[in-house]
């Protein structure tokens, strides 16, 4: 029985929404957190980006081939 969490197709968005969600998502948590991003300049938020996708392809290529 299939997960439902599971992209099922290769054109199936579920990744790329999960990706959007964490990356805007962080902000604001870092805030919470008292972290000061104000002083994040370009560099900075690219950088999180980065971090945040190179996560996110790892995961996400270990997910589409755990039931292979």
């Amino acid at each position: 029985m299939p997960t439902p969490f599971v992209a099922t197709a290769p054109d199936d968005i579920t990744g790329v929404l999960v990706l959007v969600a964490a990356i805007v998502l962080q902000f604001p948590i870092y805030q919470l957190c008292g972290i000061d991003t104000s002083d994040f300049g370009t560099k900075d938020q690219l950088y999180v980006g980065f971090m945040t996708f190179t996560l996110w392809f790892v995961t996400w290529g270990i997910l589409m081939t755990a039931g292979v």
